[in-house]
């Protein structure tokens, strides 16, 4: 039994003679998503809610794939609207659900028309008024918004900045803070970084520990949440087109207990739920920890153990616990040299895991590659998509009249192989989110998409109820040449990616057959057709 429309069948028969026709795959991907597939039914009127470990929307499942694009904001304050509309215009022709940008810019230039906080208690309304266009412009677009609230790194001024605030009126006798003499600045991922010791005695994990500071934070929060939108008239807090709060961008702190920032994590998220309990909160930060306890073996990263050593100053495992806190975002880069495509993997699958033990989605807010993206992407975006994950921010989309900031940046048209990935993903997930997550009167199976097949192609079926589950691909002669499963399964919905690079062009066909562990129950059998081109 084939659960697809007529539609559907019509879209995929078109796809298949396109691919006669020699169109590349980009074109064919733009082509397919160019339909109403992803239309929900459901436009932004309600919050995007956690249920469970996953994203929902209006009681219907829902994953948010996009990019990073931090310097909306900053654009628009300085006068370059056509950045703004370049990213959501892309946002909107890929089907990209999601934008995370910076809700944030803390500085003392008063004549920077971008900074936001001044000092505290001090904001700059033209810049406001700039945020305020870039919420309208997402809100016009279909697309949701992730803001992180304050930088853990100097950029945009950052935490440093508050304590610097601090260290210009107090001396430095009530400064507790833990000093290690040998580290001056803590580097990041992409080259930021900020200073152990801010000045007058006072260092960056002040930020977390001195009340007045975090009285500052609060000030700025409840600001920004309470906050009327000049173009819309619809406050920060009742506004559906975001998607959440993050506390901070990648917080960082010297106390390898972790206890730190958590404490401060469980103060802060408690505050903006009290003022906003209608978004989801995030913790903001990368996914290290203090032990690699719940983690794969240490030899599945590579024996990277600074991974899991509390260098970081913060715990994964602790923080996603916070009842306050809604979702995981950890973040994703070859830090080193020896954080390989496969270490990513098990990172994204042991931190899903975690995340949705505790009843929390799992996103990767950031991820990017120097080298390779497009293979590498892919092979990440499939793992969020296996192991049932929320989805992904790719880090980072640029306009196309931008020079990169960092060499992890992509943009149109120059990346198309790159932004396609994410664009082709972003259907999955959409397939994925629209099965029903309860069980159905018989086992189904869709059809394999896309089919022909140049790389990879998914297969997916939805199991009645516990079941033996055999998959396997053969070729034209009957031979065996992919194994894909072979076990006991639970009821519900599962799919299987058929990496086709390793096999010639022709005609290949997979089968499931499916037992009921109940025998009156009965068994169920299918066998399709794949063409693979190269």
């Amino acid at each position: 039994m084939i659960h697809l429309s007529t539609r559907f069948s019509a879209q995929l028969w078109t796809i298949m003679m396109l691919f006669s026709s020699r169109y590349s795959l980009i074109a064919l991907i733009s082509l397919f998503l160019s339909t109403d597939l992803f239309s929900t039914g459901t436009t932004q009127q309600q919050f995007i809610r956690n249920e469970g470990g996953y994203l929902t929307l209006g009681g219907r499942r829902i994953s948010l794939i996009g990019a990073n694009s931090y310097y909306l904001t900053e654009s628009l304050a300085r006068g370059d609207s056509g950045v703004v509309t370049e990213i959501f215009s892309v946002a909107r022709t890929r089907h990209f659900n999601l934008i995370r940008t910076w809700g944030f810019n803390d500085g003392e230039d008063t004549s920077d028309s971008a900074v936001i906080q001044l000092a505290p208690y001090r904001y700059n309304e033209h810049a406001l008024r700039a945020l305020d266009l870039v919420l309208n412009e997402a809100r016009q677009s279909g697309v949701f918004l992730l803001l992180p609230l304050v930088n853990n790194w100097d950029d945009y001024g950052g935490m440093d900045r508050y304590v610097r605030w601090y260290a210009t009126d107090h001396s430095s006798a009530t400064s507790g803070s833990i000093l290690d003499p040998a580290v001056v600045f803590v580097s990041g991922a992409r080259g930021q970084r900020y200073a152990i010791s801010v000045g007058n005695g006072f260092v960056h994990d002040d930020f977390y520990r001195l009340d007045e500071i975090k009285s500052w934070y609060k000030a700025y929060v409840s600001m920004l949440l309470l906050r009327v939108n000049t173009v819309n008239g619809c406050l920060y807090k009742d506004d559906p087109t975001i998607a959440g709060w993050e506390l901070a961008n990648e917080p960082r702190s010297s106390d390898k207990s972790g206890a730190l920032i958590r404490g401060w994590l469980v103060e802060m998220s408690a505050f903006v739920k009290s003022l906003d309990p209608n978004h989801l909160v995030g913790t903001g930060e990368e996914g290290f920890d203090i032990t690699n306890y719940l983690y794969s073996p240490i030899d599945q990263y590579n024996d990277q153990s600074w991974l899991f050593d509390g260098s970081t100053g913060s715990s994964f495992r602790e923080n996603i616990r916070i009842p306050t806190v809604d979702f995981s975002a950890p973040h994703l880069y070859p830090w080193r040299q020896e954080v390989t495509t496969s270490v990513g993997k098990t990172w994204i699958a042991d931190h899903c895991r975690i995340s949705q033990a505790m009843g929390k989605s799992f996103l990767l807010g950031e991820f990017g590659s120097i080298d390779n993206k497009t293979t590498i992407y892919h092979e990440w975006c499939n793992c969020i998509l296996h192991d049932d994950g929320s989805g992904g921010a790719v880090w980072d989309l640029v306009d196309s009249s931008r020079f990169p900031r960092d060499t992890f940046a992509i943009s149109l048209p120059k990346d198309d192989q790159e932004v396609g990935i994410l664009s082709s993903y972003s259907y999955l997930f959409s397939l994925r989110d629209r099965v029903p997550q309860d069980n159905t009167e018989s086992t189904s199976i869709d059809q394999i998409y896309p089919n022909p097949v140049r790389t990879v192609a998914t297969i997916r079926y939805h199991l009645s109820g516990t079941s033996y589950v055999r998959l396997i691909v053969y070729d034209i002669l009957g031979r065996t040449i992919d194994d894909l499963a072979g076990e006991i399964q639970s009821p519900g919905s599962k799919f299987y990616l058929w990496n086709s690079e390793n096999h010639p062009s022709g005609i290949y066909f997979y089968r499931l057959e499916t037992v009921r562990s109940v025998p009156s129950a009965g068994s169920f059998t299918y066998t399709g057709k794949i063409v693979v081109l190269k």
